[in-house]
């Protein structure tokens, strides 16, 4: 998906990423870091006050149990009756006994800790017979009343017992109560029942105070039966009507670790921890609301957001400006070298960085001047090498006709040849002298016309080739027209033909090779007596300045504009009047072109068909 999008989008979302997740994920990482070094703090805080609370707690129950023992252990109290049966005289030091130490303990706190002993600490303290009868109590009234007989039991298998918190049958007044069996002076069997009842509020009194709780914290105690027994901060009339179950109160008494997080009896998340008092069977609780708990990490997270909040539309704009800055320079040179694909070489990329976009953007268009500029020069090579190419394809012909013709002409008077020898040769013939000479002149003919073939071809491939070497010295052209035209004579008159020469003045001196000059003059003249039937032939030459103009002229019956292109191209034969046995090789005119062209000339030809034809080449003065 990310490989599909444009360069501006790829690059918008990699500077985003770059900038916005490293600092996402340091930001984050000391938000839960910080988080949770206050959590274990608050929670290390917590622990220290619920396991202060619990000493006080222990401590409390362990004094009572003490003063419960030393009371059932005083000599008055224990001469209650095993049987039951106890004297008015006995009941009398027994109430006195208890009176007596009652106002003692009321007088005087025993304990170092602040919450214990206080003045209104003991409520009330009781002593039973065996039967359940109470025989002294600082309530007067509840002398002579009948207790349940199942504490006697619990007495018998346990000893001293904490009753714990519990409302009292006979007032319904809330207690902790404690008791402790008492012995018969003499005998040492049970004879009664020590009760001690502390008022409940004590229990408030340790853990009321919130001292580090701060606003919603609080500590709190449940029985075994999950009701709280002491106030609610938050809920009126709690004690022994408010049942909590929540986690950390299950764990607490499962004997399983708590959750350090969970939500408290008012449905608030909450930190807490747990202490599990087994002699008492409670579990104490002390929690504070987590969101006052992790106050500061709140306030940071939400600065934390604010930063965010204004950092990351600066972010995204700076991303943009910088996008602008990198990506529309390249998208510009994209632009550009999409055009030059299409064949705009003078498109270009217009981008003013000073950097290393900028210069990439001049040497694309630097580039993009020597494309325009190759491509032309491409193009004008092009155009030549489709010439070269037609002209090969030409070439190809030709050179297949003139293999053709080759064959042909070769085989033609190697035909005649062959017969005549094979006619001489032939015992059963009788040649006379006559026929044999005859026949020998035929041979002989036939021979010059394969040797002047392969002359021909011969001169050509060498004219190609550069490798004719020109012996060029000062000669008279017109003593060397003269000589070749003197040659042709007999011909033109076996042919009716007037051979005239026409020159400028009687000497025009040109710096050539003599004999090629001849080679030249001779194809051009046989050329003519080739196809020209009657008339005339007239050879000229006049003084051009720098260079003589020569010319060749008959009146002939011309040559076509279709087959003028083609009369200097190797292999050409053009249909003429004269016998077969006179027919060239169709090289004579191109011999002549290469040869002229070697010594710095040029040569061409003006013909009208009808009228005649004129041979026409120049040559410079001096090499």
């Amino acid at each position: 998906m990310f490989q599909n999008l444009k360069l501006g989008s790829k690059f918008f979302i990699t500077l985003v990423l770059i900038s916005v997740i490293p600092l996402s994920i340091i930001t984050f990482f000391n938000y839960f870091h910080i988080k949770d070094q206050l959590k274990q703090s608050t929670l290390g805080n917590l622990h220290a006050i619920n396991d202060s609370r619990v000493a006080h707690i222990n401590h409390f129950v362990q004094l009572r149990q003490e003063q419960a023992k030393e009371l059932a252990g005083t000599y008055a109290i224990r001469q209650l009756n095993p049987q039951g049966s106890n004297s008015p005289r006995i009941i009398d030091l027994v109430q006195k006994s208890v009176e007596s130490v009652f106002q003692e303990i009321k007088k005087t706190p025993r304990s170092d800790y602040r919450y214990i002993d206080k003045g209104s600490a003991i409520e009330n303290i009781s002593v039973w017979d065996i039967h359940g009868q109470i025989v002294a109590n600082t309530n007067r009234r509840l002398i002579g009343k009948r207790m349940p007989f199942k504490f006697l039991t619990i007495l018998y298998e346990k000893g001293a017992y904490f009753k714990g918190f519990e409302r009292d049958e006979l007032t319904g007044e809330k207690f902790l109560t404690i008791l402790e069996g008492v012995r018969n002076w003499d005998t040492g069997d049970y004879s009664g029942v020590v009760f001690l009842k502390t008022t409940a509020k004590i229990l408030n009194d340790i853990t009321e105070a919130q001292e580090g709780l701060g606003k919603t914290g609080e500590t709190y105690i449940i029985d075994s039966k999950q009701r709280m027994i002491t106030e609610s901060r938050f809920e009126p009339n709690a004690v022994l009507n408010l049942t909590v179950n929540t986690k950390g109160s299950q764990a607490c008494f499962e004997g399983e670790k708590a959750p350090s997080t969970y939500r408290n009896y008012r449905g608030r998340k909450v930190l807490g921890v747990q202490d599990y008092l087994p002699d008492q069977q409670w579990c104490v609780l002390t929690e504070v609301e987590a969101n006052e708990a992790l106050a500061p990490v709140i306030v940071f997270r939400n600065r934390i957001i604010m930063v965010f909040a204004v950092l990351i539309p600066l972010v995204l704009f700076l991303v943009h400006l910088a996008s602008q800055e990198f990506v529309v320079p390249i998208l510009r040179i994209r632009d550009a070298s999409l055009q030059v694909a299409r064949g705009d070489y003078q498109a270009t990329a217009t981008v003013k960085n000073q950097d290393e976009i900028g210069d990439l953007s001049r040497a694309f268009n630097q580039m993009t001047k020597v494309l325009a500029m190759i491509t032309s020069q491409l193009k004008e090579k092009n155009k030549i090498l489709e010439k070269q190419k037609e002209e090969l394809k030409k070439l190809d012909q030709l050179k297949s006709e003139f293999v053709s013709m080759v064959s042909h002409e070769l085989r033609t008077p190697m035909s005649i040849i062959k017969g005549s020898l094979s006619q001489l040769l032939d015992e059963k013939t009788r040649n006379t002298k006559e026929i044999t000479e005859k026949l020998l002149h035929l041979s002989l003919s036939n021979v010059n016309r394969l040797t002047t073939m392969v002359n021909d071809l011969l001169d050509l491939s060498k004219i190609e080739a550069g490798k004719v070497e020109l012996r060029k010295a000062p000669m008279d052209i017109t003593v060397v027209i003269r000589e070749v035209c003197q040659g042709f004579e007999e011909q033109a008159k076996a042919h009716d033909l007037e051979m005239k020469t026409r020159f400028s003045s009687e000497e025009l001196i040109v710096e050539a090779d003599r004999d090629k000059m001849i080679q030249v003059f001779i194809n051009l003249i046989g050329n003519s007596l080739k196809f020209v039937s009657k008339g005339f032939i007239e050879v000229s030459a006049e003084d051009q300045g720098d260079h003589l103009r020569c010319m060749v002229e008959d009146s002939g019956p011309g040559i076509s504009k279709e087959d003028m292109v083609k009369v200097f191209s190797k292999f050409q034969q053009f249909g003429h009047k004269i016998d077969v046995g006179t027919k060239g090789t169709g090289l004579g005119l191109s011999i002549s072109k290469g040869l002229v062209e070697l010594h710095g000339g040029k040569i061409w030809l003006e013909s009208e068909e009808g009228v005649g034809t004129k041979f026409i080449f120049e040559l410079p003065k001096k090499a």
